[in-house]
């Protein structure tokens, strides 16, 4: 009885240093995501991110996208085919690692489901709305009403 206990201890024990290890490498990760933002956004170096930097960095950020999406848009009729759409560097790219994943993100942003991804479509996928949780927060905000 003894050993066994003895085993469960340990086992717990090296459970428990294994996970405090695994948090400590995720604060460790944490901080240099923020530290990568606060370098993107900090233009002026004060080591804050201001309203005006982040305006300008949500500008930019939205002349990227309507450049994006222009420069896939071959034939200029204002819409995106999936042609067109995996075209786009950033889809290329994510092809290369995970090819099944592009069919279900076209799907995704075409909203009316038409097979083409209109330039309004585009942006608002772009900019992070119309994801998972933006859509459980507005069921949620629906039942509560």
């Amino acid at each position: 009885m003894k050993i066994k206990s003895t085993l469960l201890i340990g086992t717990l024990l090296a459970m428990t240093l294994s996970f405090a290890h695994g948090q400590d490498a995720d604060k460790g990760k944490r901080k240099k995501i923020k530290e990568n933002i606060l370098k993107r956004f900090d233009t002026d170096g004060d080591g804050k991110v201001s309203e005006a930097e982040k305006k300008a960095h949500m500008e930019a950020r939205a002349a990227q996208r309507d450049q994006q999406f222009k420069s896939a848009d071959k034939n200029s009729d204002g819409n995106l085919s999936m042609e067109e759409f995996k075209t786009i560097p950033r889809i290329v790219k994510m092809a290369e690692r995970r090819p099944q994943a592009i069919n279900k993100l076209f799907t995704r942003m075409d909203k009316d489901q038409n097979g083409l991804i209109e330039a309004k479509e585009f942006k608002m996928r772009a900019r992070g709305k119309g994801k998972g949780k933006g859509k459980r927060k507005a069921k949620r905000n629906t039942a509560d009403s």
